[in-house]
């Protein structure tokens, strides 16, 4: 057999494990057990209506619009490969765990959800509550989008990414995490928050910062992990630890 083809078949089944691994450790369950999938389709975006309302850079919003370009916009779709630097005026306000050209067409998934299951809000306001001592948080809602494995355009599976954006809310205070399993391409990739505003934002990396390491930055002492208060105009808990 094909030395390279069996190289291949190693490093597939070792993505594998990682994403299972994953599951257990920095990302919050997700899968076809709990999840909706997203569009296998390039540009493929997704409306989805909340159960409540979610205060976001000194709004309350009712609805998001889940883009597999890595992108949650809230009053429009915005789902564009092309990024940019921060602060990004007179755009739609957005939140982007990891904005670049995903292309889940051939493999990978992008799973979503939300969900006031109590196991799950337990462990997001234990989380939530040991980055932000000084706030008094008990999730009453949050809402996970996971991408699964996804590769760059045009869709080499042999390189993937799998990561989670978190959205939770008490009704008052809302919470964004960030979390980084496994990147393997970061090709022009950005991530961030956006109010459309020249004020209300906060950028992680640049995208051609080639040397921002995914999987061990943090600003919450948690390899891979982000953690921002946003319900405020300007996001709060912004510098790496």
């Amino acid at each position: 057999m094909d030395l390279c083809y069996i190289s291949k078949i190693f490093l597939l089944a070792y993505i594998a494990l990682q994403g299972t691994a994953a599951k257990n450790g920095l990302l919050y369950e997700y899968g076809n057990a709990t999840d909706s999938l997203s569009k296998n389709e390039d540009y493929g975006s997704v409306a989805i209506k909340f159960t409540v309302n979610f205060p976001l850079f000194g709004n309350t919003y009712s609805s998001l619009y889940l883009c597999n370009k890595g992108l949650l916009t809230f009053t429009a779709s915005y789902c564009v490969y092309a990024t940019a630097d921060f602060p990004i005026k007179g755009s739609v306000p957005f939140i982007a765990p990891f904005w670049a050209d995903l292309y889940n067409v051939l493999s990978g998934d992008i799973y979503y959800r939300q969900s006031n299951d109590s196991t799950l809000l337990a462990n997001v306001t234990k989380d939530i509550n040991k980055y932000f001592p000084e706030v008094t948080f008990s999730a009453k809602w949050v809402f996970i989008t996971t991408w699964d494995k996804v590769p760059r355009f045009p869709g080499a599976a042999s390189q993937a990414n799998t990561f989670q954006v978190v959205l939770a809310t008490d009704g008052t205070s809302s919470f964004v995490l960030f979390n980084y399993a496994i990147i393997q391409w970061s090709f022009l990739a950005v991530a961030g928050l956006n109010s459309g505003n020249i004020t209300g934002y906060y950028q992680l990396n640049k995208p051609k910062e080639i040397s921002f390491n995914w999987t061990n930055s943090s600003n919450v002492n948690y390899p891979g992990r982000w953690a921002f208060k946003v319900d405020k105009s300007q996001p709060e808990g912004m510098y790496e630890s």
